[in-house]
């Protein structure tokens, strides 16, 4: 396998590869600068690890594909372990910062995710305000969204031809709490709702006669409104 790269200085610093040779095809590729002029036709690819038909093979439990270690003292604004971004210009594109895909070809796996998300705290680590394993954002930019859907984020089950789960328990969304059984106990909430409250807002207080409803929240079901009456009290 042949591999070209077009390597430059960065801050004046010399660009260097290493072979690492305990992993098939490996590489460890520090201060490097990767500079393209732009991809031409329909398989064009900035870097590329592998191909489909003949993958970096990972063989050995305990392995890892890409591995990259990271620390940060910094005391205010965002620090990012990985930073990805795609600027789309084009009419009628599916645009995709970033994708991850895990295929199952053979085999049955104890447990498969197409993406593992981790938030862990350390012996004095803590969060002020919110932390969170998984975050999906849709940030509205001053302007008023017209035209489609929009969603901070989407749980889907996506069928190919004719497909089925029947057979198995599924869902577009699991909300569990696992790991050891006393700690399990712990956690009180089986989902948050925070978002504005009154009348026609999502978090509604009762406007019907029956005493027993403290409010609703207001979803879509198949694009219509509705609504999930609640109490403040347990259910006898």
């Amino acid at each position: 396998m042949s591999w070209l790269y077009r390597l430059f200085k960065r801050d004046n610093e010399e660009t260097s590869i290493t072979l690492d040779t305990s992993v098939t095809g490996g590489l460890i590729v520090p201060k490097v600068a990767i500079v393209g002029d732009g991809l031409t036709g329909t398989t064009g690819t900035a870097i590329k690890i592998g191909v489909s038909a003949t993958p970096i093979a990972i063989n050995t439990a305990g392995q890892r594909g890409i591995n990259a270690f990271f620390s940060s003292t910094a005391t205010s604004d965002t620090t990012y372990g990985m930073y990805l971004r795609l600027d789309s210009y084009g009419a009628g594109v599916e645009a995709i910062g970033g994708r991850i895909k895990t295929l199952l070809t053979t085999g049955a796996a104890q447990q498969a995710h197409g993406i593992h998300g981790t938030l862990e705290y350390g012996a004095t680590g803590s969060v002020v305000d919110v932390g969170s394993g998984i975050k999906g954002n849709f940030v509205v930019n001053g302007r008023i969204i017209t035209g489609g859907e929009v969603y901070g984020m989407i749980a889907e089950l996506y069928y190919n031809a004719s497909g089925s789960t029947a057979s198995v328990r599924h869902a577009p969304l699991c909300i569990s709490v696992a790991g050891d059984t006393t700690g399990m106990a712990t956690c009180k909430n089986a989902i948050a709702f925070v978002g504005s409250t009154g009348s026609g807002n999502m978090i509604c207080e009762a406007t019907d006669s029956s005493p027993d409803w403290t409010g609703s929240i207001k979803i879509l079901v198949n694009g219509n409104a509705r609504y999930i009456h609640y109490t403040s009290a347990e259910a006898s």
